[in-house]
């Protein structure tokens, strides 16, 4: 796992965005929402590129925004 702040710093705000729509989800009882909170939360983990971090994370707020968008 590498220390680089702009890496850890994007990681800290991601797993917040996450967090944020895990809460969101989890008051609403739809699990879309949860999923994807929890996926924003872990995978910054185990990925250690800030572009490839950034690219999974638009991924998956992409793909809820498009689930919420079908009424799923």
């Amino acid at each position: 796992m590498s220390f680089d702040p702009p890496l850890r710093f994007l990681s800290v705000v991601i797993s917040a965005i996450g967090l944020g729509i895990f809460v969101d989800g989890k008051r609403q009882r739809r699990w879309p929402q949860l999923v994807a909170g929890i996926g924003l939360m872990g995978y910054s983990y185990f990925v250690s590129s800030l572009a490839l971090m950034l690219g999974i994370a638009v991924a998956v707020l992409g793909i809820l925004g498009l689930l919420i968008r079908l009424r799923w």
